[in-house]
């Protein structure tokens, strides 16, 4: 039975591909879609393949880190720790900022809420060598207080 289903379907895809009526239209269709199906497949391994570079790159350049130690300037220092107080702190213009050699020294009001989690943020950075922690814990802002209100 396998070897008549076999016979069977190659006879079909022979009469199909070779009817004298249309056969150059199914040929055609039938070359127009690998064409297609190849592209596709080009575009797809040139994706894969930017894709592995970017990421192997990124690799290099974070083993390139690691291995030169320098610690960064304190401006750059200064300008990441404030990147990190914008996430952390609900008004970090209020706080003010210093390093000096690693060692940062914030200073200002803050919510008695995120101090903690602000302070231990700063601590676990890369290149910060210590904390000075001089912020004052407030229990409520004037946010709160006008919320309240309505």
């Amino acid at each position: 039975m396998k070897k008549i289903l076999t016979a069977f379907g190659l006879g079909v895809g022979v009469m199909y591909m070779f009817d004298p009526r249309s056969r150059a239209r199914r040929r055609a269709v039938l070359r127009d879609k690998a064409i297609h199906y190849l592209s596709s497949g080009f575009r797809i391994a040139d994706i894969v393949v930017r894709d592995l570079l970017h990421r192997t790159q990124g690799v290099v350049a974070e083993f390139s880190r690691l291995r030169s130690q320098l610690p960064p300037e304190d401006e750059i220092l200064l300008a990441r720790v404030r990147s990190r107080l914008g996430r952390l702190v609900s008004n970090p213009r209020a706080i003010e900022v210093h390093i000096s050699e690693g060692r940062v020294t914030m200073a200002g009001p803050c919510r008695s809420g995120e101090l903690p989690r602000a302070v231990r943020a700063i601590a676990r950075m890369r290149s910060v060598h210590g904390v000075v922690n001089h912020l004052e814990r407030q229990q409520r802002g004037r946010r709160d207080d006008s919320l309240r209100a309505l």
